[in-house]
């Protein structure tokens, strides 16, 4: 019914019927230390299944690591046969859990990822695309936030060794001077606080 392109590797088309027009498939996830980031779904020409209970439908797609905690994160239709997805930041819980109880795969397979497809009403699918675009929007803010905070603490505490220099010619400049260590130092300052409170750079004032 579905393909599965995941890059470096052969195509992948074993999803397993768990429900009334509810599919799954577990993939290997780490190979040679490469985990996925990226993956392809496709139907596959000349599918078949049984008449859908509705219309106009589609295929809703979530993915986990555990087989329990599923992320929606696109679909496909007969108008949108193939889409190319990016893994998760993140695993939510909710109520799609309940979709793919009835399966026998490894759920203790910490080097898995699950695929799970279900065929939904549009309507259904059109608040779980709106849904999951603005998570996806928030993550990014929140992605962007951590990364200009870190910039800007590494650069603080580099300027912290600012010290002024007189050149032979009289004049006076701040030159930065630092430790060999000092990177190593200022990180482990940093991953202290992290783990001290993982959310303490949202609330840091200019």
């Amino acid at each position: 019914m579905f393909g599965l392109i995941i890059p470096g590797r052969p195509c992948f088309a074993d999803f397993q019927l768990v429900g009334e027009h509810r599919w799954m498939a577990q993939v290997v996830d780490k190979i040679n230390g490469q985990s996925i980031s990226e993956m392809s779904l496709f139907i596959l020409p000349n599918a078949s299944m049984a008449p859908p209970p509705y219309q106009p439908f589609g295929f809703t797609i979530y993915i986990s690591k555990d087989a329990q905690n599923w992320e929606y994160v696109d679909f496909l239709s007969l108008e949108k046969q193939s889409t190319h997805i990016h893994m998760p930041l993140s695993f939510n819980t909710s109520s799609s859990s309940g979709l793919f109880q009835d399966f026998t795969f490894q759920q203790s397979d910490s080097n898995a990822v699950f695929i799970g497809i279900s065929l939904e009403p549009m309507d259904t699918i059109n608040n779980l695309t709106f849904n999951a675009q603005g998570k996806q929007q928030r993550e990014q803010n929140q992605v962007q936030q951590l990364v200009q905070f870190i910039a800007k603490d590494l650069f603080n505490y580099m300027a912290s060794f600012t010290k002024p220099i007189q050149f032979q010619t009289g004049e006076m400049k701040d030159m930065l001077i630092i430790p060999t260590n000092c990177i190593d130092t200022w990180l482990q300052k940093f991953l202290t606080k992290l783990r001290n409170n993982p959310h303490f750079y949202k609330y840091q004032t200019e």
